[in-house]
């Protein structure tokens, strides 16, 4: 219980990014999902390729980070700044954590943690809830052109942007955008305040999760996808709104900041240093995607922008560009440098993706490996039986005195062949027993350990109850000698 205490509590979640992006009420809410766990030296976190959707934090202790390939690992120590982000928090795993020593480790829904920081920092990407402390009638023009991006536009932009944009004058409770339906504008709060909310399901009712005032902009993740508006946002408060149409949002704010490659340039990009990052939903990714990108969806870009390399290109791709735009608009808003795959996936279709193996445990593996062989060793034995039943009839014909040798060499590489692979598989069934008896020896040990300390909390009990019992005949002894020393004073 008191480790619980020491960590899921608002003031130290504060401390681990993004977490630190959440309001109290969010973070309160996480900490009632979250779980802190103990976990002895030498102890698996997690696999490398794994697509697990937890996130961990490192308490206490260290862990090491190993890449099969890789002869050097990394070791993360609790207490840095390595320590504020979530672990290797890539999917799928680019590395395995294991315990150097007892560490205690904070493990949360990733899904859970997207949802929240979706709802309180950007509904679809873009709806940011900070207060603006000036009074001035342009106070929201300062905080606007603020913005990182606008240090990268050039001036005549800015200067079209704010030619372009309209003022309009709103009532109280007047719908400016609402949920699954289209806009074609781009807003940003003069005066007054708004409330954006969200229905979770079709029949469920609206959900307030932010509240936007002056310099406050929203809509720019929908224009950009040509998507619904996922959230609906009204006013609080009577005031005005500046917005700006589609086209003059793209042509003027979103495509002065965007680098476009094509497929040529690619692979030397990634052979360069590049990251290339693939940002449809994960769905699709399994269903196939390019050589040596990771997956980040982009609903969560927002949650991993501490996974992004400030002084490294970061290469963004999906199906038709238009998610990997937004992608790039929000990294490049956050200091990081990116291009963009023109086209996408679906307008190139000489791109060569890669289908996501689903059979990741050693048993699949060896299951396929184990059908493969089979029917090549079947081939095999038909070839090289006496019997030749099963193989399908050729033309007779005879070898000559010169083709023979030919013939029987054929014949004796073959036979090699099916031996390598008759060896072959023997070792991997080997090794897949190997790695049982090893799951089942740790599994063994864990139930003994969980077991052990399943007795240590009975034996705790029981001496709470004992204590509680001496307590007890204690209190009364006290009573008791209490009451005779007053009958001894009154007879005295």
């Amino acid at each position: 219980m008191a480790i619980l205490d020491k960590y899921l509590n608002n003031k130290f979640l504060k401390t681990l990014e993004p977490l630190s992006k959440l309001s109290t009420d969010k973070l309160s809410e996480l900490a009632g999902k979250s779980s802190v766990d103990i976990i002895p030296a030498g102890r698996t976190i997690f696999r490398q390729n794994e697509k697990d959707k937890r996130s961990y934090y490192l308490l206490s202790g260290q862990i090491e980070l190993q890449t099969a390939g890789v002869k050097k690992s990394e070791t993360i120590k609790a207490k840095t700044p390595e320590a504020k982000y979530p672990i290797a928090q890539q999917i799928p795993r680019p590395c395995t954590a294991k315990t150097k020593t007892n560490v205690e480790i904070l493990s949360l829904d990733t899904d859970l943690l997207e949802i929240l920081i979706e709802s309180d920092d950007s509904p679809s990407g873009n709806y940011e809830v900070t207060e603006i402390n000036s009074d001035d009638e342009n106070g929201w023009m300062l905080k606007f052109l603020q913005s990182r991006a606008f240090l990268q536009i050039p001036t005549e932009n800015i200067q079209k942007i704010l030619m372009s944009m309209e003022e309009i004058v709103v009532k109280k409770g007047q719908t400016i955008v609402s949920q699954g339906e289209n806009n074609d504008y781009y807003y940003i709060v003069k005066t007054g305040k708004c409330s954006v909310s969200r229905r979770p399901s079709p029949k469920a009712e609206d959900v307030q999760i932010a509240i936007l005032a002056a310099g406050d902009g929203f809509g720019e993740e929908a224009l950009i996808t040509n998507g619904e508006r996922n959230a609906t946002v009204r006013m609080l408060e009577a005031g005005s709104l500046m917005r700006l149409t589609k086209e003059n949002f793209i042509s003027l704010l979103v495509e002065p900041l965007l680098d476009y490659i094509h497929l040529e340039e690619l692979k030397s990009r990634v052979n360069a240093g590049d990251l290339l990052v693939d940002v449809r939903p994960h769905k699709d990714f399994m269903n196939g995607h390019l050589d040596g990108a990771v997956n980040t969806p982009l609903s969560m870009i927002r949650l991993k922008l501490g996974n992004f390399n400030t002084e490294r290109n970061t290469i963004v791709y999906c199906n038709d560009a238009s998610r990997s735009t937004a992608a790039a608009f929000l990294l490049i808003q956050h200091g990081i440098s990116c291009s963009i795959l023109k086209h996408g996936l679906r307008n190139s279709a000489s791109i060569k993706t890669t289908r996501a193996n689903t059979a990741t445990t050693i048993q699949d593996k060896l299951d396929q490996s184990s059908s493969r062989m089979t029917n090549i060793i079947a081939n095999l034995d038909a070839v090289t039986s006496k019997d030749k039943t099963n193989v399908t009839p050729l033309a007779k014909k005879t070898p000559t005195q010169k083709e023979q040798p030919q013939v029987e060499l054929a014949h004796k590489k073959a036979l090699q062949e099916k031996q390598k692979l008759e060896a072959e598989k023997k070792r991997l069934q080997q090794e897949a027993q190997a790695l049982r008896e090893k799951a089942e020896a740790e599994k063994r040990a864990a139930e003994m350990e969980l077991q052990k300390l399943a007795e240590e909390a009975q034996k705790h009990k029981q001496a709470l109850q004992e204590k509680q019992k001496l307590e007890a005949e204690k209190k009364r002894l006290q009573q008791e000698a209490q009451a005779l020393r007053e009958k001894a004073e009154a007879e005295k």
